[in-house]
């Protein structure tokens, strides 16, 4: 698995992410779940669609906020032709100091996903970058053609760890945090989230066939809104206000995002990003397309120095009812009954959302409606989910 060297440096942040081969699931499609953790809480977070290379994408917009003539990178996102990216930063390389003008993960995110529609293709890519690279990150990629894999990039190798190999992933899935396998430090204080993870996904419920029945939804509420928290199992007996330290989602949690392939060989148009904006126990996810034209609502979007209006609302929930202790050193305490309340709201206001989409993206997938009746009433579901939301949310607004 050790092949050539590659490294792009991104900022210090927290994220976990986990990828389910479409190997092992109950309809063969593929899943990867990313938490998006920001430095500190003025964060700013949105969804935008990108043109002008080779495939269309939707992806995590710059933060702060900066005019589209001037976006020169992307956080993860997926692709018209179903290649879907996530990265993370590793703290595993401590001795890579050098830094390469014009290369980040952001900037590799970019240009994989306005080029790339397979793994394959990202490895021939990553094969011809030069030397030194100047990285420490962990990257999960998912493509339509039923690849699936995490790479760990150092500053003169990279590790590829294909989550299809029974040797690499027995169960079928691979969990990845801010630590690489393959680094100098691999017991990194991230370690906690990891293990978070792994109990977690031991918990999966399998058919009678014994493929797992994960699907976004179970992604999104199971893991990133879970209590679980192996280093710490007693933190929230009691009730009250809890310190939120290693937790999967935690203060400074931005976002998550679920991408749901296709079974390998099947037409990319049917993937799907679910996207939750803002902190995920007040946030539902909305279900995204990137095949079909630019779809992205405008309370998902970021107008110009603004926040989305999703996020907007969902930040000052969480504000108001959950991370309400503003004295120092007591930012990370949050109110766990509160937040027990709202992530019932969330996860409630999503199945009320996949209740309506699924159904449909089920008949277009089938063949039953043509791609422009699909748009058409894929366009009239969108803003209903946000008038879902706020009339769940109405008491918190």
């Amino acid at each position: 698995m050790l092949v050539v060297a590659l490294a792009f440096p991104v900022s210090s942040r927290a994220c976990s992410a986990i990828i389910i081969s479409g190997k092992y699931t109950a309809d063969g499609k593929p899943l990867m779940m990313k938490t998006r953790d920001q430095g500190d809480k003025n964060f700013n977070t949105n969804i935008k669609y990108y043109t002008g290379g080779k495939y269309d994408y939707i992806a995590m917009g710059p933060t702060p906020w900066v005019p589209a003539d001037q976006i020169r990178s992307t956080g993860g996102g997926m692709n018209s032709v179903g290649l879907c990216m996530a990265g993370l930063t590793s703290h595993s390389f401590p001795n890579d100091k050098v830094k390469v003008p014009g290369r980040s993960l952001a900037l590799l995110e970019k240009y994989a996903l306005a080029n790339f529609k397979s793994i394959e293709e990202f490895d021939a890519y990553l094969a011809t970058l030069s030397h030194p690279l100047g990285i420490r990150a962990n990257l999960g990629v998912i493509d339509a053609e039923g690849g699936a894999a995490f790479y760990e990039f150092g500053n003169d190798t990279w590790v590829k760890y294909d989550v299809n190999d029974p040797q690499v992933a027995p169960e079928g899935y691979r969990c990845c945090t801010n630590f690489s396998f393959s680094g100098d430090v691999p017991q990194h204080k991230s370690r906690n989230r990891y293990d978070d993870c792994i109990e977690i996904m031991g918990r999966m419920k399998k058919n009678a066939e014994g493929k797992f029945e994960a699907d976004p939804l179970w992604l999104l509420d199971e893991c990133g809104r879970s209590f679980t928290n192996v280093t710490h199992p007693d933190f929230a007996r009691g009730g009250g206000m809890v310190f939120d330290e290693g937790l999967i989602s935690y203060r400074n949690t931005s976002n998550i995002i679920v991408f749901q392939g296709v079974p390998a060989g099947s037409d990319p148009r049917y993937c799907v990003m679910w996207t939750a904006l803002g902190h995920p126990r007040c946030s539902p996810a909305i279900p995204l397309l990137a095949s079909m034209g630019n779809t992205i609502p405008d309370y998902i979007d970021c107008p110009p120095e603004k926040f989305a209006p999703i996020f907007r609302d969902v930040m000052d929930i969480s504000d108001g009812y959950l991370y309400t202790d503003t004295q120092l050193g007591r930012e990370r305490w949050f109110d766990i009954d509160n937040a027990i309340r709202l992530q019932k709201i969330a996860f409630q206001v999503e199945k009320e959302i996949s209740g309506l989409f699924l159904p449909l993206h089920a008949k277009w997938e089938r063949g039953e409606l043509s791609d422009e009746q699909f748009v058409k009433s894929y366009g009239k579901q969108l803003p209903t989910y946000y008038r879902i939301f706020r009339k769940r949310f109405k008491k918190y607004l």
